[in-house]
């Protein structure tokens, strides 16, 4: 009777603490809502909230396709081919840093290949969006913005921190850059914020690999669970 009891009582302790530990891990694919400020080099495309879900947008917490992100925002999910988004976020690389190497290039607004990326862990011990308390603020190691030009002949990736996110293996660095801050404004929602006199480092990833220069990049986003 004794070793049925300790046996039942070892069973329903290893019980809790897989439950505990299950509830405690965060979730996969987290869909949310987005907001897109209207000012800075990051705009909204005047069209309301972005959802995934919805015009072929996709913005997630915990992204199960990429491990290496904390947060994903794209424009042409589910990756049908051909996709026919109908949304798009505007990048505008008109501020180049004096005597940072760039020049002006205009406003990108094609919506292919268009995506915000944070990496995992975000920083130091904060390996995730739920991680963080309400109120908290932390600026993640790496946050990468992709765009193409118009007809998508060329590829662009500007990196905030130590390097790319999406393409590790070729070694885009974000030397003179600044890093992107991250607060959780509730229990279900964050902004990610590019602040004032924010910098990134600009690549052309199509053809030869080539550093462009650092640009200023300034924005916010909203985010919230849906």
């Amino acid at each position: 009777m004794v070793n049925r009891m300790l046996t039942g009582r070892i069973l329903l302790t290893i019980g809790i603490l897989t439950c505990g530990s299950a509830s405690s891990r965060p979730a996969d694919d987290v869909p949310l809502n987005m907001v897109v400020g209207s000012t800075g080099q990051i705009r909204n495309d005047g069209k309301g909230p972005y959802s995934t879900g919805v015009d072929y947008v996709g913005i997630w917490l915990e992204p199960s396709k990429w491990r290496r992100m904390s947060f994903d925002f794209c424009m042409d999910w589910p990756f049908k081919i051909p996709p026919a988004p109908t949304r798009t976020v505007e990048h505008h690389l008109t501020a180049p840093v004096p005597r940072g190497g760039g020049a002006s290039l205009g406003v990108f607004t094609s919506p292919f290949g268009n995506d915000l990326v944070i990496s995992k862990p975000i920083a130091g011990s904060v390996s995730s969006f739920t991680d963080m308390a309400v109120g908290a603020s932390v600026s993640p190691d790496s946050a990468e913005v992709r765009f193409c030009n118009s007809d998508c002949t060329e590829y662009y990736s500007i990196i905030f921190g130590v390097d790319s996110v999406w393409y590790p293996q070729l070694r885009m660095n974000g030397a003179g850059s600044t890093k992107v801050t991250v607060t959780r404004t509730s229990n279900t929602s964050w902004a990610i914020i590019f602040p004032p006199k924010s910098i990134g480092r600009l690549w052309k990833r199509s053809g030869k690999l080539t550093d462009l220069g650092l640009y200023y990049y300034e924005g916010r986003v909203d985010i919230q669970m849906q």
